[in-house]
């Protein structure tokens, strides 16, 4: 069977829920804005024009923190490199009623990954590069070989009052599947993927994911400080059209959010937060979202160990589509906990929040996110994550957007050498769309061999 006719008896079991979702946005967004040639030519040049520009603030910055660095404080190489074999016994997330059958697929990935890293009184850089490549077999039909890259950038310039920071995160991955940039059990990524796309189409559609900002952090007093940030993302797709109607079913987006904040020492344990943030929402098809929001806060300490936190507040939310308009608000909230006890750790998220949608509009986001870290000996540790999440749209009650997802994934890691390390993990993934009676289940089972070599340059790097 060729990939295009598997594309589109894919498609054509995907409308089958999907048809009444569209007729609901009758003349609306999806069916009528498919990307020209010229459009996509001239967001591939401003791409290309803000990337330059994002590396020479960049580099200004790195060059700011450096001014000060002592010659025998020393850079730290971290290079890697992974092989890996995992089974996937349902990899769509195909649901039971789907005439589609499910699909077992067996995946070998090589991935290579180079870090550096340095931290001084006055700056501290982070920066990884990595780049996945991936076979498919098994029952691999309408899945092509690939490879996904992932590129991030931590660069904090550190004065007595002031610190200066810029952030940067590129991926370039599936609807499927994301990249991770860091895959360390306790650690994470630089940046935490907030992403709430994956399996939003049953293809396995390539995209371009960019985040970059600038940070600034203002000591006012010995007791407050002022935080100010700014944030960009962008979503770009490498083929978002539907080959049943020829509508466009993904649509690119660009968001900007401005955050400002002030936090105030209370209490030795105690700490008070208050933040207001403004971002507006524009997609292709001609989707606008404006929103606000303000959120109070405390932050408790109640050891060296243990830390609680708490954020709430509301949103005023205004939305634009090519035929209505209308405005929402509703609730916010986050709560965090951290505990370190001896040998293990603890890490805890609850969070509502608005989040950008790859089908073109903003969604309502109700998401928990928990991690758990245990040292079993000097060689082997242990992890546990688990992620969900209820995607809700704020324009209309039938949103394909709509639907819940869990992730659950324990790990066994195991230091063979300092530089060798074994890794093996279950990962349960079940997901539900609210259009759709059944829920899709994946059961997966992954082995890899990592080595990593940390390296140490020369004083007079």
């Amino acid at each position: 069977m060729k990939l295009s006719d598997y594309r589109f008896q894919l498609y054509r079991a995907y409308h089958r829920d999907k048809l009444e979702v569209s007729s609901g946005k009758a003349n609306g967004r999806h069916h009528s804005c498919s990307l020209s040639a010229v459009s996509s030519t001239r967001r591939a040049e401003i791409l290309f024009i803000m990337l330059n520009k994002i590396g020479l603030i960049g580099l200004f910055i790195i060059a700011c923190a450096m001014q000060n660095i002592a010659f025998g404080e020393a850079w730290q190489l971290k290079p890697e490199l992974s092989v890996g074999q995992r089974f996937n016994s349902n990899y769509r997330l195909t649901p039971d009623s789907s005439p589609i059958p499910e699909q077992e697929v067996y995946t070998t990935r090589v991935a290579g990954a180079l870090g550096v890293s340095r931290l001084t009184d006055t700056m501290e850089l982070e920066a990884v590069a990595r780049l996945d490549f991936i076979k498919f077999f098994g029952d691999d039909e309408g899945l092509d070989d690939t490879h996904n890259q992932a590129l991030a950038l931590k660069a904090i310039n550190k004065r007595e009052r002031t610190n200066l920071g810029l952030k940067f995160l590129l991926r370039h991955d599936t609807i499927l599947r994301s990249v991770d940039v860091f895959e360390d059990p306790i650690d994470g990524r630089i940046e935490e993927d907030e992403s709430v796309d994956e399996g939003v189409v049953p293809v396995n559609v390539r995209r371009i994911r960019i985040r970059v900002g600038p940070e600034l952090d203002y000591k006012l007093t010995e007791t407050t400080n002022l935080g100010f940030d700014y944030r960009y993302d962008t979503n770009i797709y490498d083929d978002n059209d539907d080959p049943i109607t020829g509508d466009t079913i993904l649509d690119e987006f660009d968001k900007h959010t401005i955050r400002g904040s002030v936090n105030t020492q209370v209490t030795e344990k105690d700490r008070l937060i208050l933040s207001v943030l403004g971002s507006r929402f524009d997609s292709d098809s001609g989707n606008t979202t404006d929103n606000a929001e303000i959120q109070v806060g405390l932050s408790h300490d109640f050891d060296e160990t243990t830390n609680v936190g708490v954020t709430l507040g509301g949103r005023f939310t205004d939305q634009d589509t090519p035929t209505q308009s209308g405005s929402d608000t509703g609730f916010v909230t986050r709560l965090s906990a951290r505990k370190e006890a001896g040998l293990t750790r603890f890490d805890v998220r609850l969070e509502r929040r608005l989040s950008p949608s790859g089908i073109g509009e903003e969604v309502e986001t109700d998401e928990f996110n928990v991690r758990v870290a245990r040292k079993l000996s000097d060689l082997i540790l242990f992890s546990l994550r688990a992620r969900g999440f209820e995607n809700e749209s704020i324009e209309t009650e039938r949103s394909t957007a709509n639907k819940r997802r869990l992730r659950l994934e324990p790990r066994l890691s195991w230091k063979l050498t300092p530089s060798w390390i074994v890794e093996t993990s279950y990962v349960y993934t079940r997901q539900k769309r609210f259009e759709n009676p059944d829920s899709g289940e994946d059961h997966s089972g992954f082995i890899s061999l990592t080595y990593r070599w940390p390296y140490e340059l020369p004083d007079f790097f």
